[in-house]
């Protein structure tokens, strides 16, 4: 780095404006990010769901009476996050049978979704169709074929690649030669591919032109000329349109000197384009639809990483993580950037820190092309400090190769007001850790002896562990460990958070899976106590953990995946048929 180079250094100005900050730490969901990980572990992302909240609310103020929105799930699949788009009133853009079926998971009416991509197959057309979908969004003459062969009628848009003048944003998907729907000039010659259609009812026109737009005018401006297209497309039909999607392309803001999209400037245009459907009788009843992914989910998000290592080659200090781009490629600038720029990043326990230190971050893979940023302005780090990339919310774990080198997929963390609702990974999606957790399995009870130098070698913050990421997604009931035979009750912990315990077990309080786990990593040893948690996806007890006087652990489940786990993990376990008494 010459002397006279400026390391970047726009994070904490993005963390003041996009979350809270409490002293040091960064906040997010209302609690600190240090505290999240400290029971979840690293690499992982933690998302907001107020912050998305927010974000839907503000856009769809702005776009009061002209347009509804569908959630692009592309952004982030997770269904949480999905499900919690459909509750704040967002319908469902989708691209694969994947995304079709996370939506459907996730709450969606099947008529609230629609799907657009330039190569859907025969078999994920087929199960779309039969699955009632609100739209198809066409985008080849061979789609047609296959649509007409499933023989089953559905609604179908057709996708315009618009001419040049109408696209925008950082990344074009319009304007130029490409592999998303028909050209617009060649309009005149499309519509008669659909004379012969008996099966489908072709009722709007999508079109889309960029994404990452920043610019309220050139986004407006893409929004009228999609108007004016699908007025001109409705006359050669000769009948009104009852769909006009717009695409997607409302932009966030990443880099030094990048500022947020207007809102206010697009709410303000709103009159003008209501009355240029208004002008177009054909279009004026249409069902105006926008379809944003990263604008709602992207600035909720922040990924965060540990340091492994600090060391100098050559001049350049490099800060070695725990996690890198196979978690976050677009971070990497693997994803869509032609110049590398950094994304906003922070040190979340190290808010009030001087950023001083210039290093490049990189993560764990042998490849240079895992570089997270470079010439970044930050603290003075150490191995086990933590770092966290902002505006992370999108594109972010399932644009990744997660699977490159074989490392562990990153965490999934989503929080509101203070609870954590969700944790998964990209390999574990929400609910699948305790799928078997039916009525028709059985509760069994397991005891834990395993004695390692004369003590009991198990304690709850290893079962938490064991149980991981299902435990963080449980709400858990601290309580008393109750003689079924007298009136006495137990509870007793050693250690740094015996206090914190034991007030909350004479409540029966309930807590979230990460905080519970980090009393449980605080605690020397838990001598008493019973530790039960609440299935999220089901009305019933998921698992109750009960230590027995430091002889042994108790864990009573109907999962079989917990029962599996138990039994695999320590040596000596054996099934009891009643609970200790």
């Amino acid at each position: 780095m010459a002397p006279t180079d400026k390391p970047q250094s726009h994070g904490p100005a993005f963390a003041a404006a996009l979350f809270g900050i409490s002293e040091n730490d960064l906040m997010i969901g209302g609690l600190p990010v240090r505290d999240i990980v400290a029971g979840t572990g690293t690499p992982c992302f933690l998302y907001d769901a107020s912050a998305m909240r927010r974000a839907y609310r503000n856009l769809e103020t702005a776009l009061s009476g002209f347009a509804d929105i569908y959630y692009s799930v592309k952004a982030n699949p997770l269904p949480a996050i999905i499900s919690l788009f459909r509750q704040e009133g967002a319908g469902a853009e989708i691209a694969s049978v994947g995304e079709y079926r996370a939506a459907i998971k996730a709450g969606v009416a099947p008529e609230n979704i629609i799907f657009a991509g330039p190569g859907k197959s025969k078999a994920e057309l087929r199960e779309v169709i039969e699955g009632g979908i609100g739209e198809i969004h066409i985008e080849s003459a061979e789609e047609i074929g296959r649509i007409e062969a499933i023989g089953k009628p559905v609604k179908a848009s057709i996708r315009i690649n618009p001419v040049p003048d109408a696209q925008a944003g950082a990344m074009r998907m319009g304007g130029k030669a490409t592999a998303f729907g028909f050209d617009e000039e060649e309009l005149e010659n499309v519509l008669p591919l659909f004379k012969d259609a008996r099966h489908i009812d072709l009722i709007g026109v999508h079109i889309y032109g960029g994404t990452q737009i920043l610019d309220a005018d050139m986004l407006v401006s893409q929004w009228r000329h999609g108007i004016s297209l699908a007025a001109r497309m409705a006359e050669m039909l000769g009948k009104p349109l009852e769909t006009i999607d717009l695409g997607g392309g409302l932009g966030i803001p990443y880099f030094a000197g990048e500022t947020p999209l207007d809102l206010e400037k697009v709410s303000a245009a709103i009159p003008d384009l209501k009355a240029l459907l208004k002008a177009h009788p054909l279009v004026a009843d249409a069902h105006v639809i926008v379809e944003p992914g990263r604008f709602l989910a992207g600035p909720a998000g922040i990924y965060v990483a540990e340091v492994n290592s600090v060391k100098t080659s050559r001049g350049t200090t490099f800060v070695v993580m725990d996690g890198g781009m196979h978690h976050h490629l677009a971070a990497s600038g693997n994803l869509g950037q032609i110049v590398k720029r950094n994304y906003p990043i922070v040190a979340p326990a190290m808010m009030q820190a001087d950023y001083e230190e210039t290093a490049t971050i990189v993560g764990p893979l042998c490849t240079p092309l895992d570089t997270l940023a470079r010439n970044a302005a930050l603290p003075k780090l150490k191995a086990g400090d933590l770092l966290a990339i902002l505006q992370s919310g999108a594109y972010g774990a399932t644009a990744s190769p997660s699977g490159f080198l074989s490392h562990p997929a990153a965490k999934e963390v989503l929080i509101e007001d203070g609870d954590i609702a969700i944790v998964t990974s990209a390999r574990d999606r929400a609910g699948d850790n305790i799928a078997t957790l039916t009525s028709e399995n059985p509760h069994q009870t397991l005891r834990i002896y395993d004695i390692r130098e004369g003590v009991i070698a198990a304690d709850l913050y290893d079962l938490l562990h064991l149980l991981a990421p299902a435990s963080q997604t449980a709400t858990w009931v601290v309580s008393t460990v109750k003689s079924l035979q007298s009136a006495d009750e137990w509870f007793e912990v050693v250690g740094e958070s015996r206090d914190d315990l034991e007030m909350l077990a004479q409540k029966d309080a309930r807590i979230s899976g990460a905080v519970l786990a980090d009393l449980a990593k605080k605690a020397k040893q838990v001598i008493w106590g019973q530790f039960t948690a609440l299935s999220p996806a089901l009305d019933q007890e998921w698992v109750t953990i009960r230590a027995i006087d430091s002889s042994f652990y108790e864990v009573t489940t109907p999962d079989a995946n917990v029962q599996d786990k138990i039994k695999s993990f320590f040596r000596d376990v054996r099934p009891t048929d009643s609970q200790y008494r």
